[in-house]
Parts: C-alpha cells; sequence; structure tokens
C-alpha cells in the first residue's frame, strides 16, 4: 500500500515538473503555484479523512492521535488536535472539507473556520457551514475567519455570552522554549484582561524612554513585563493610580459582552 501511494506521488510530481508546467517564464512559474497548491490542498483532505476513518476504527479512545502524533512526527497534543480537526471537518463541516478536495481553500485556512465553530453544537455549525459554502475561494486566512464569525453571528446571534464563557474554558498560559537562550510566554486571557495588562505594562514602558534610555520600546515592554512577572520593582517610575471598571453590556438579564474602563488618578509620589 505504502509502495503503491508513494510510485503514485513520485508520478504526479513527475508530470508536474517534467511535462505539465514548464517554468521557464514568469506566467508558467505562477501557474505551477497555483497547481501546486490546489493539490496540496486536495492531499491535505485526504490525510484529514484518513485521520478521521482512523479515529473511527480505533473507537475514538485516544490511540488514534497517539498514532496520528508518531505517524507526523508531532507532539500527542498536536495529534489530538489533528483528531480534533479531521473530525469536525468529516462530522460537522461537510462544505468547508469538500472545498479542500476541490482545491479551493488549504488546511490552514479550513481551521481558522474549526477553530471559530468550535463551541457551536452540531447543528448550529452545519448551518455555519451551509452560510459559508462557495464564499471561502481565493480569500486569505483573516477574511476567512471574518467570513466564519459573521456567520456564527447570523445564526445564533443570542449566543455571544454563551461562546464568551465556553473559551474563557480555554484561559492558559504556555512557555515556548526557541533558539538561542529565548523563549516566548504567552497567556490565552479574557480580552478586558489581557488588554488591561498590555495597558500597564505599555504605560510603564514609555515612562521609562527618557532621552536618555537606548533600549527601544519593544525591549522596555519585554524587560517591564519579565520584571512584573518575576516579582520586580515597576522601576523607581511614579505611576498612575489605575482603577480598572469591568461593565458587563449586552442585553437586560444575559451580557453578551464586556469592556473595560480606565480611570487614572494623575497624582504622583
Amino acid at each position: 500500500m505504502n509502495n503503491s501511494i508513494n510510485s503514485l506521488a513520485d508520478r504526479v510530481e513527475e508530470l508536474l515538473l517534467h511535462k505539465v508546467i514548464p517554468t521557464n517564464s514568469g506566467n508558467a512559474a505562477v501557474e505551477m503555484i497555483s497547481a501546486t497548491q490546489r493539490i496540496i490542498a486536495r492531499m491535505q483532505s485526504l490525510q484529514l479523512r484518513a485521520i478521521h476513518d482512523l479515529s473511527e476504527v480505533r473507537g475514538r479512545t485516544g490511540h488514534a492521535a497517539d498514532e496520528v502524533a508518531l505517524e507526523l512526527a508531532v507532539s500527542r497534543q498536536s495529534g489530538q488536535m489533528q483528531v480534533a480537526f479531521a473530525d469536525a471537518l468529516c462530522t460537522r463541516l461537510p462544505k468547508v472539507l469538500a472545498a479542500m478536495e476541490s482545491g479551493d481553500i488549504d488546511a490552514s485556512k479550513a481551521r481558522k473556520v474549526f477553530e471559530v465553530i468550535s463551541p457551536l453544537s452540531d447543528e448550529l455549525t452545519r448551518e455555519v457551514d451551509n452560510a459559508i459554502d462557495g464564499r471561502l475561494k481565493g480569500k486569505d486566512t483573516a477574511s476567512v475567519r471574518r467570513i466564519a464569525r459573521k456567520a456564527v453571528l447570523k445564526v445564533d446571534p443570542d449566543g455571544s455570552q454563551d461562546r464568551a464563557e465556553a473559551r474563557r474554558e480555554d484561559r492558559r498560559v504556555e512557555l515556548l522554549h526557541e533558539d538561542d537562550a529565548m523563549a516566548s510566554l504567552t497567556g490565552y486571557l479574557p480580552a478586558e484582561l489581557a488588554s488591561a495588562g498590555y495597558q500597564r505594562i505599555n504605560d510603564i514602558a514609555r515612562g521609562l524612554k527618557t532621552r536618555d534610555e537606548t533600549r527601544s520600546l519593544d525591549q522596555l515592554r519585554a524587560d517591564v513585563f519579565a520584571d512584573l512577572m518575576v516579582g520586580k520593582s515597576d522601576h523607581g517610575t511614579n505611576l498612575a493610580v489605575q482603577v480598572f471598571l469591568y461593565m458587563p453590556i449586552g442585553r437586560v438579564g444575559k451580557p453578551i459582552s464586556a469592556t473595560s474602563i480606565v480611570i487614572a488618578d494623575t497624582t504622583t509620589g
């Protein structure tokens, strides 16, 4: 089985490189880019169908994620995400999957739809799937996400608060080790808390940006963030007192969103 699939892949590559689309001109190279992108999308749809089939065969026990992770040489968490993504496309987003099978969108764009609909019920998800059918071709990932979000608001206009509460269940902090003794520390937080935290960091950083300060604002924000995380001082700056008011905004009896207002006391010392 593996030999036949590999032979087919080799044959496709040979046809593209040597017989179908010569790339000795700019237009031909662009045509090759377009053709290979459509093929990639179609191959991704086949892979995702196979992942879903494996999940079904294994009885959704979690063993499928381990096998996917091993085969794709990714972490178990990534394997779990691939299984969830594949299952959603095959059972809840069949028209998005069909767009992949046609080569109209690739997995990265389909994943944007998957991320947006993840808090929805199966019934509402299929309504979104129908609403965006035929509208994703030629769109970038940001546009795909925007189209999907508008569809969600249309099919479930009263569910904003429920979706927000579901998203809050996923709040987390993640540490990613990177090259040359560096790392990324990220937090997935409610928007009003993240905005208030960034505002505080930014205000301290701007207060430190004197004429003699050689660090850029980005560097200052990073240093302030690190100092706050490990409990260092605020660098001796005189900060305005800030009070953050959390004010739910929405329909009576059940707010649908929230915002934060900053009230600054300009007294220092």
